[in-house]
């Protein structure tokens, strides 16, 4: 046997190395792990099986576990998919309306504002109480239990008649089921896809965000012509919650057989884990980059009508109406690239030239941003139009939603065996305090120092994840045959 205490404390992130992911190979049938006491335990679902490494023969851990693919994994993603866009749609809803919100209840810009504002409020507060909860209780809890967050929200806006004080706590409600919809995709794609569609459902529930965005844009707007129509809004959010969280109820319970060697592992939950990524170079390095990127795309969509709504070229000004086209297409051409980039690489068996990937993506989009600077605060030619000087954005939000499943992925193979729904919340609380800083930043700079500072941002990123190593920790294990 190998070394314990703290011998074997120092070695454990060889687990994540190409050398420590050998240790899961044995020689023959009857041989015992080396280093054995450094495996995560696994088990088979059925409660109650589990065998201690240290103790158990390599062939009764990785040879003989038996793992299954269940029919059922489409249907639970489609059930987070239905949360996470309801979720959004109510989040963005009043911004897209600013108008008749304000004279419906009789508020402020700014107090119109912090009704978006309220759930990136909460969102740290209950991450720190729901993540160790669903690392109890399970996804399904965590669905279910958001959803109906979502159902009580609505219940408050449209029950609380011309109260901003009932519209508010609402709001802050819907808030709260954000930490299992930002989180827990990747928890999901884990428990409930093999190994070759794991990154794909990641980018899906992921991004599902970007649908709910994008029906908010489209569908408040649509319902509300003027103020008296706002409770017609709140009553069609209402039946749409209800709705949802009748369908949520039937979100399956974890599939009887994993998945993958790895979906089988007894993981490091959101606290435990937490000790171990603050020591984890290679999260480190992610978590930074992963910040910075997700944080500046955010603030690029964010403040795209000061970037174009402004401008004359010559002699001509976008309107608010050919703004919000080109904001509401590249919301949609985010979900289009976080399928599309997720889809190549488990094509192409790209897994573990994830970091090549990332890498070039994210030299696209500092490219993407310096056309953007380009076309926006220098250009003056012919042929200009709102699409033209749109095109790099909406290709920018395409290539963005394609950065964020596979930041995810990167970070889960590297802090294996911490559990991949901890790992993604550790990344969400670094990006949230950047995503507040650069929206914050945004309201002082130009459009010129704002995107081109957005553009060497992803450069810089893109040259510190020269420095990550080759991800192999769940890679390994799950898919041997694939080809280094």
């Amino acid at each position: 046997m190998g070394n314990t205490g703290k011998d074997a404390e120092e070695r454990e992130p060889l687990l994540a190395s190409d050398e420590g992911s050998q240790r899961y190979k044995p020689r023959h049938k009857e041989e015992t792990y080396p280093d054995a006491e450094l495996l995560p335990p696994i088990y088979h679902a059925s409660p109650g099986n589990i065998q201690e490494p240290s103790v158990a023969p390599a062939v009764n851990l990785i040879d003989k576990l038996e793992t299954g693919v269940s029919p059922w994994r489409w249907w639970a993603l489609l059930l987070f998919t239905i949360m996470s866009t309801t979720q959004n749609t109510a989040w963005i809803c009043f911004s897209t309306i600013l108008s008749s919100t304000k004279d419906y209840y009789s508020i402020t810009d700014a107090q119109v504002e912090r009704l978006v504002e309220v759930a990136t409020i909460v969102w740290i507060p209950a991450t720190l109480v729901m993540s160790p909860l669903v690392d109890r209780l399970g996804l399904r809890f965590g669905v279910i239990f958001s959803t109906c967050c979502i159902a009580i929200g609505a219940a408050c806006r449209y029950f609380g008649g011309r109260s901003y004080v009932w519209i508010l706590v609402g709001q802050t409600i819907n808030g709260l089921a954000g930490p299992v919809i930002c989180n827990n995709p990747v928890q999901l794609a884990a428990e409930w896809f093999p190994a070759h569609q794991r990154i794909v459902a990641t980018g899906i529930a992921f991004n599902a965000q970007s649908i709910g965005v994008a029906v908010g844009f489209l569908f408040a707007p649509y319902i509300v012509s003027q103020p008296d129509d706002v409770p017609d809004l709140m009553r069609w959010l209402g039946v749409w919650a209800a709705a949802s969280l009748a369908l949520v109820c039937t979100f399956p319970k974890a599939p009887a057989l994993p998945p993958s060697t790895t979906a089988s592992a007894v993981k490091h939950g959101f606290l435990a884990g937490g000790k171990k990524l603050v020591r984890n170079k290679m999260f480190l390095l992610l978590a930074f980059a992963w910040a910075v990127c997700a944080g500046t795309i955010q603030a690029v969509i964010s403040f795209l009508d000061q970037f174009m709504g402004d401008m004359k070229h010559n002699g001509h000004t976008y309107s608010d109406a050919s703004i919000g086209v080109v904001g509401f297409v590249g919301n949609f051409s985010v979900i289009f690239g976080g399928v599309v980039i997720p889809l190549a690489i488990d094509v192409f068996s790209w897994h573990r030239q994830m970091k090549w990937v990332l890498l070039v993506t994210l030299l696209a989009v500092a490219g993407l941003l310096g056309a953007m600077a380009f076309l926006v605060c220098y250009y003056s030619g012919p042929w200009l139009s709102v699409w033209i000087t749109g095109l790099p954005f909406i290709l920018f939000c395409a290539i963005g939603g394609g950065v964020s499943p596979v930041f995810m992925e990167l970070a889960g193979e590297h802090t294996f065996p911490v559990s991949e729904e901890t790992a993604a919340a550790y990344l969400n609380i670094a990006y949230m305090f950047i995503n507040i800083s650069a929206m914050e930043a945004g309201n002082f700079l130009s459009t010129k120092v704002m995107l081109m500072g957005s553009g060497g941002a992803f450069a810089v990123c893109a040259l510190l994840l020269l420095s990550l190593r080759r991800a192999t920790g769940r890679i390994s294990i799950d898919m041997p045959q694939t080809p280094a």
